[in-house]
């Protein structure tokens, strides 16, 4: 029996010692993330590279939706806090997933140090000089110029960007992570390169943005720049130091109608965006509602299978507008698209077609009757032109299927300054700075 009991004894920690060599110990890195251990491969991660450990004998490794194969354990030049896939196999074996990993949020920087001292392939910092501005439409947007004579030597470039946003359910922040590639400009007679952050909704603009430029030399060694923070509301504070007055009154009502949105919408409401204008910059503000008026007409068409139903106004990112027309059952959208003719305030005849792919779907009541309607949203009607008499047409590739609508957005702005005034008070406060915004924004414009 003792005998029977040692050889037990042996087996269990035979199988325990065996168990230990199969699983390879993991150095824990403070500098690095770091996902399980599958089979006898796992993931580290810095805020730019991420590496294959763990790998004896002919591997090779892609990662996302790359088809290219590698020997090299370490993908270089990626973006911090973004979640990557890799894959391995061994010689000709077939692919494994190694895993999911996001790489490290960017470290905490001051004066330009470097973002990711741990990443030796990454050469840190550039410096560069940039311009910042707003364009103040009905998509807020932040503009960020460089020039091109000081990237000469350099290409690939592209601006990673991290936009905070208040989350009202929990009353705290999340970050959300853009790359945008620049576009062609000019500003004030240099040749640049342009980045174009948009879709910034009013309750927004005092929300902090996070930008660091990356390029590549002709080595292909990828150079980061020093991070910089900026955000709307910043932009705004700095021009009321101009001496163009209606200038700054548009900024005042700017100010005020994004925090009016912040009412509405339940965000970040402790910070009040317009908290920070004295009693004088207060003055500079539009202080009563202009005169809004009803622009509602029907263009009719003989045989018509689309009709305008109503009209919205989304307030959540851009201001988008939204006419919905009904459509019959099982109708087929592959080619129909609605025509937008309207003049602007500087007298620029615009007219375009926006097409179906992003259709918002209502069903709509009428006379006990239900209807399939859709929107197709407008998403770039200046603040200036809310008064515009807009024309609204279906079409089925280049056949007119609807009865014709002429509305603005101004209409919808009526309904709840003039027609409908106490059934949601925060909504009828929020259309009167907004057409405050929009009535100085067309002031200042005219006067350029």
């Amino acid at each position: 029996m003792k005998n029977i009991k040692r050889i037990l004894s042996l087996i269990i920690v035979m199988a325990l010692l065996l168990t230990m060599m199969a699983v390879p110990a993991m150095a824990k890195d403070s500098d690095t993330n770091e996902t399980d251990i599958i089979g006898s491969l796992y993931l580290s991660a810095t805020p730019t590279t991420i590496t294959v450990r763990g790998a004896t004998g002919s591997y090779s490794f892609r990662i996302d939706d790359s088809t290219t194969w590698t020997t090299n354990a370490t993908f270089s030049g990626l973006y911090p806090n973004t979640e990557h896939t890799v894959y391995a196999k061994l010689g000709s074996a077939p692919e494994i997933t190694v895993g999911k990993i996001t790489t490290k949020a960017i470290e905490s920087t001051t004066n330009g140090a470097y973002i990711d001292s741990s990443a030796s392939a990454v050469k840190l910092p550039i410096t560069f000089s940039y311009v910042k501005t707003c364009s103040l439409n009905n998509s807020l947007e932040l503009n960020f110029y460089v020039t091109k004579k000081k990237f000469a030597d350099y290409s690939n470039l592209r601006l990673y960007v991290e936009k905070k946003q208040y989350t009202p359910s929990s009353s705290s922040y999340v970050w959300n992570t853009y790359i945008l590639k620049p576009v062609d400009a000019t500003y004030n007679g240099a040749a640049c390169y342009k980045f174009i952050l948009n879709n910034i909704a009013a309750c927004e603009i005092g929300d902090d943005v996070v930008i660091t430029l990356y390029a590549e030399d002709s080595t292909g060694a990828t150079y980061i720049s020093p991070i910089t923070a900026y955000n709307v509301s910043d932009y705004c504070y700095e021009q009321l130091n101009s001496s163009d007055a209606k200038l700054k009154t548009v900024l005042v009502d700017l100010l005020n109608y994004a925090t009016s949105a912040q009412t509405y919408f339940s965000y970040n409401q402790s910070n009040p965006i317009n908290g920070k204008l004295t009693a004088a910059q207060k003055s500079l503000g539009t202080s009563t509602v202009p005169s809004v008026q009803k622009i509602s007409q029907r263009l009719a068409l003989d045989g018509a299978i689309s009709k305008f139903f109503e009209a919205t106004v989304s307030l959540q990112s851009s201001i988008l507008f939204n006419p919905y027309f009904t459509y019959p059952s099982g109708t087929d959208f592959s080619n129909i698209r609605m025509r937008v003719t309207y003049t602007t305030e500087l007298g620029v005849k615009r007219d375009y077609y926006v097409s179906a792919k992003n259709r918002i779907y209502k069903q709509q009541t009428n006379g006990g009757v239900k209807y399939d309607s859709y929107a197709f949203p407008v998403s770039d009607i200046a603040a200036p032109d809310f008064d515009k008499a807009i024309t609204l047409t279906i079409y089925d590739g280049n056949t007119q299927i609807s009865d014709g609508r002429i509305y603005s957005i101004q209409t919808y702005a009526y309904n709840w300054l003039v027609t409908n005034t106490t059934s949601d008070p925060a909504l009828t406060k929020l259309m009167g700075e907004m057409m405050k915004y929009s009535a100085s924004a067309r002031t200042y414009f005219a006067s350029k």
